[in-house]
């Protein structure tokens, strides 16, 4: 769980680790090990972003976070769905 944390609060896919925690712990643990690691991992990599990262993301993006904050203000939901379906945004970073 600790090392799925760890992978997601770098960015880092962690399918092979779902993978591995069933082929290790079995389907029914594993599955109850990998979402726990997940969820803890989200939550610390919203954190991160949120309070710690979000300047500096903004500084080094320049003007291209603003119009992300921007969309998202004016058309909500659209927007959200739209960056989530089109192949071109990095899920991870939008995470």
């Amino acid at each position: 769980m600790g090392l799925y944390v760890a992978v997601t609060v770098l960015l880092l896919p962690g399918s092979i680790l779902g993978l591995a925690g069933g082929a290790l712990f079995g389907p029914a643990w594993g599955t109850v090990y990998t979402l726990v690691g997940a969820t803890i991992g989200a939550t610390l990599a919203f954190l991160v972003a949120r309070y710690v990262a979000s300047d500096w993301v903004a500084a080094k993006a320049g003007g291209r976070v603003k119009q992300v904050i921007d969309g998202v203000e004016a058309e909500g939901w659209r927007f959200v769905a739209f960056t989530r379906l089109v192949p071109l945004f990095p899920f991870n970073l939008l995470n």
